[in-house]
């Protein structure tokens, strides 16, 4: 098999195109795309439950550009925070 092969063998000969590494917003955005698509994927994360910690204090355009093409981007804004408190060191 070709080291740089797009298509991945995982347990149970369950063979996926795509294999996502990390369950964070970007790796469940694509995890999204990829099911609209219709694409095969996994989805793996190293932490065994889910962080209750921000991962991002704001949105930049083009991630909601994306949030829009998934047809999320109103409710995003609509349940979002203007200027959230920050402190600066």
């Amino acid at each position: 098999m070709n080291p740089i092969s797009s298509t991945s063998t995982v347990p149970g000969d369950l063979q996926v195109e795509v294999l996502i590494v990390g369950a964070g917003p970007t790796g469940l955005t694509l995890a999204c795309d990829l099911a609209r698509r219709g694409i095969s994927h996994r989805l793996i994360e190293r932490s065994e439950s889910y962080s209750t910690a921000s991962r991002a204090k704001t949105i930049q355009p083009r991630a909601l550009e994306v949030a829009d093409d998934l047809g999320i981007a109103k409710s995003i804004l609509i349940k979002g925070l203007v200027d959230l408190p920050a402190r600066y060191y």
